[in-house]
């Protein structure tokens, strides 16, 4: 079956998409529904399990290692062999999306919140609609008589909504005798104005993710992070070694800070001029 956007790149999306404002509960009864699990929090799928099993679900005959995932990792270390599943795949496939699983495999809701947000966005756009039987396939079978398929919901309409007016009354001063123009019954635009405080929350939830990346880079054993750096290389010299993880570090906080919002998304709302069209007299 042919995919559903086939021009259009739907990992790539900014933190003001819709996908971003799904609650936990309808995560959770998506997840806990059409998978056959039994979450309780979503900061208990940081383990990777579940996603390498989405994405068994969205490539059904793409042989998604789902036999090497396991649920029963107990510790951080062992997580990362998920998550290293989950990348691949995404990789095998180029979609350009990184779940920074520094941060979620520490169980922290947000981070998880997040990721899982993403991952339901990107299974809607690309599932196909195959018959999937969750059970089964965490057994090594193909999907048999338990199989579902997902049906997406459909969205809600929105309401047409009615931009308030500014009623402006003629008056006489005592003074001079000139008519004048005075406000009565200002209606505030309250919409536009929970636009900008979701814009302002949505680009402080941005900046704090920076802080938080750079923070897990910092908590890192000096061991650790060299290892993490000298992954697949050769050198023996301590020295070099070390030199080589400074100038990664440097790297690593370099591109953090710099990493902006390519989707920009941050848009100041539209504001309307009280002595535009709206206006009228009477």
């Amino acid at each position: 079956m042919a995919s559903k956007n086939k021009n259009k790149d739907v990992s790539q999306i900014g933190l003001q998409h819709p996908a971003f404002k799904v609650g936990k509960t309808e995560l959770l009864n998506w997840v806990n529904d059409f998978y056959s699990t039994n979450y309780k929090k979503i900061e208990e799928m940081c383990d990777g399990f579940i996603y390498v099993q989405i994405l068994d679900s969205i490539y059904p005959n793409d042989d998604v290692p789902l036999k090497k995932a396991k649920s029963t990792y107990k510790t951080e270390g062992e997580y990362i062999k998920n998550w290293k599943l989950v990348q691949d795949v995404l990789t095998k496939h180029g979609v350009k999306k990184d779940p920074k699983v520094g941060l979620v495999i520490q169980g922290k809701f947000q981070d998880n919140l997040a990721w899982l947000q993403w991952m339901k966005h990107f299974f809607d756009e690309t599932y196909q609609g195959e018959p999937y039987d969750a059970v089964a396939r965490r057994n090594g079978k193909k999907s048999g008589a338990g199989a579902k398929v997902y049906q997406k919901s459909s969205p809600r309409k929105k309401e047409k909504k009615i931009k308030p007016k500014s009623f402006k009354k003629t008056v006489k001063t005592k003074s001079t005798g000139k008519e004048k123009k005075s406000d009565v019954g200002l209606i505030p635009d309250s919409g536009n104005e929970q636009k900008k405080v979701d814009c302002l929350e949505k680009e402080r939830n941005f900046y704090f993710s920076k802080l938080r990346e750079i923070e897990v880079l910092c908590q890192m054993e000096d061991q650790s992070w060299a290892n993490f750096v000298l992954e697949g290389k050769e050198i023996s010299n301590k020295e070099e070694i070390w030199n080589e993880a400074r100038k990664k570090f440097k790297e690593e906080i370099t591109n953090i800070l710099y990493q902006t919002d390519q989707s920009g998304e941050f848009q100041q709302p539209e504001v309307h001029d009280e002595g535009d069209q709206y206006e009228e007299t009477f």
